[in-house]
């Protein structure tokens, strides 16, 4: 997506996302997301196992990625990737 939507942030801190990324991300209402900081701003993914596959694959080459995998594990109450081999 090439261009920037813009949304309101409610007094609840809520915002919504709009018709067009839900269908685009196949989001519908219950699901899970994760939300990520980055500088002074913030994305928000999918929590699906794919995403997280995807998050530990780009961990090698950003240090950063580390946390941010081992906190969705944690929220999922999967084990941490170093007592995957045991």
């Amino acid at each position: 997506m090439t261009n920037p939507i813009r949304g309101t942030l409610s007094s609840k801190g809520q915002v919504t996302i709009p018709a067009r990324i839900l269908r685009e991300l196949r989001l519908k209402p219950g699901d899970k997301v994760i939300f990520e900081v980055e500088g002074t701003g913030f994305r928000v993914l999918p929590s699906r196992p794919d995403i997280l596959t995807t998050l530990e694959a780009h961990q090698f080459s950003d240090p950063g990625m580390t946390d941010a995998t081992a906190s969705v594990r944690r929220d999922r109450g999967w084990p941490d990737r170093d007592q995957d081999d045991e």
